[in-house]
């Protein structure tokens, strides 16, 4: 959660529960996730959680069944787990923005998960830690029709990492994406299978099952 937002809201993580899953949201207008975890339930609710106390009491919480209880109240959210208990102030989800989506006719490029996080790693190494510079403190993802590349510099080194990949795209693509993002996306995929990345003129999707994530 970045506390530089503006919008209270932003400061939230929107939880939504429904009868066989709980879908969690969160962003900042510029970065975007959407994870959703199995669960079972009794009907269907949406709140607004206050993002740094659920994400700091989930993490103590021990392993296991984790249970989320609204009273009928509303106004509180309860999670529970092995004798754990915390109460959390919540609020209607209606006032939280829509998350970006990309459209169905978009290109779609899949990577095996594993090589696109080594690639990550080793070709963001050169970012360039000047601010007055912005394109130099971002990452080129270049992707052809047998390679995808991730390139980095700060004007003295230079990065590359790249990943054999049949992509089938005809033309090649190259996109800036802000090194927050990518130093976060190791983190957030999980090692198994192959992640989909697609693109519009603005914005950066990732899809993995059961998690979604989007970078302008």
């Amino acid at each position: 959660m970045d506390r530089r937002v503006t919008l209270p809201i932003l400061q939230h993580i929107l939880v939504d529960v429904r009868p066989k899953e709980v879908v969690l949201k969160a962003t900042d207008m510029e970065l975007a996730f959407e994870a959703t975890v199995p669960g079972e339930g009794q009907g269907e609710w949406t709140m607004a959680v206050p993002g740094k106390k659920f994400i700091e009491t989930v993490r103590v919480f021990p392993e296991g069944i984790l249970s989320l209880e609204c009273p009928d109240a509303g106004g509180r959210l309860w999670l529970r787990a092995k004798g754990m208990n915390s109460e959390h102030n919540i609020q209607p989800g209606e006032g939280f923005p829509e998350l970006p989506g990309p459209s169905k006719q978009l290109p779609v490029v899949k990577i095996p998960v594993l090589r696109f996080k080594r690639a990550i790693q080793l070709g963001s190494i050169a970012v360039s830690k000047d601010a007055t510079k912005p394109t130099l403190s971002a990452v080129l993802l270049h992707l052809s029709k047998h390679h995808v590349r991730v390139v980095s510099t700060d004007g003295f080194r230079l990065a590359v990492a790249e990943v054999p990949c049949d992509t089938n795209l005809k033309d090649e693509v190259r996109l800036i994406v802000p090194k927050r993002a990518l130093d976060l996306i190791p983190t957030l995929l999980g090692d198994e299978g192959e992640v989909e990345l697609c693109w519009d003129g603005t914005t950066l999707f990732l899809d993995q099952p059961g998690l979604k994530f989007s970078t302008r």
